[in-house]
């Protein structure tokens, strides 16, 4: 099993700070947010890491992200068409195995070892973690029935659940050629829901696990300091 992280996005919510740096190097408490999610990944006892960036940005993530313990690849995608096509660009890397995917801002204590436990545990066709919203219009909705997830849907323009994608989640191999199959979306992107939604159109078993603890999507300034603030107060109970 290997673990893809999702950072060729452009970050232009989160501008001035992306005119110098890729939004997952940008540093939190110091450290690049791709880091927190590297070390996560570390701790399920997985070693091969694939990121999808910018080929312009390589330099940039060589020079900053230096974590032992690793093997870090780098897949280019140098045009930005949303989170579809940037899982596609790993199919070579990924092969025939199941897979972690996270998405590069996604910032938690939460344990991955959790999600890779119940995906094996039940062998569906994706898991994915879920937490409920104040505002869900942000990211892909989702709805479920019992322990499976029968509908979920990119920024639909009318909401039809308070449940949303966090940006972690494990599929098997059989999402690859579903990717490629997608239509773009109205704004010329291809998305990972869509395809997960096609998998349950076809009749496969897509569960979910609902986080139990914070998380913070680092989408715009004010999401870093409410991701320092967790932070703190993490530490502060702990200690």
């Amino acid at each position: 099993m290997k673990a893809l992280i999702l950072a060729a996005g452009k970050g232009t919510r989160l501008k001035p700070l992306t005119n110098f740096l890729p939004k997952a190097l940008i540093p939190l408490q110091g450290r690049p947010i791709i880091s927190y999610i590297i070390a996560k990944i570390k701790q399920t006892g997985l070693k091969d890491i694939g990121i999808v960036i910018n080929k312009r940005d390589y330099r940039k993530f060589k020079a900053h992200l230096k974590i032992p313990g690793v093997r870090i690849k780098y897949i280019f995608q140098n045009r930005a068409q949303g989170t579809a096509r940037a899982v596609s660009s790993a199919r070579k890397f990924i092969g025939k195995q199941r897979f972690l995917l996270c998405w590069c801002d996604f910032i938690s204590p939460f344990d991955f070892r959790k999600i890779i436990r119940a995906h094996q545990r039940f062998q569906p066709s994706a898991t994915i973690l879920i937490n409920r919203e104040k505002d869900p219009s942000g990211t892909a909705q989702i709805k479920f029935q019992g322990p499976k997830i029968v509908k979920i849907a990119e920024k639909p323009k009318r909401r039809f659940s308070f449940w949303g994608q966090t940006g972690l989640l494990v599929l098997e191999p059989e999402i690859f050629p579903v990717l490629v199959s997608l239509k773009p979306s109205h704004k010329g992107e291809y998305h990972v829901p869509d395809a997960v939604q096609k998998l349950i159109d076809a009749g496969k078993k897509v569960r979910y696990l609902k986080i139990d603890t914070w998380k913070v999507n680092l989408n715009r300034l004010d999401d870093l300091w409410q991701a320092v603030s967790l932070m703190l107060r993490s530490l502060g109970q702990r200690g």
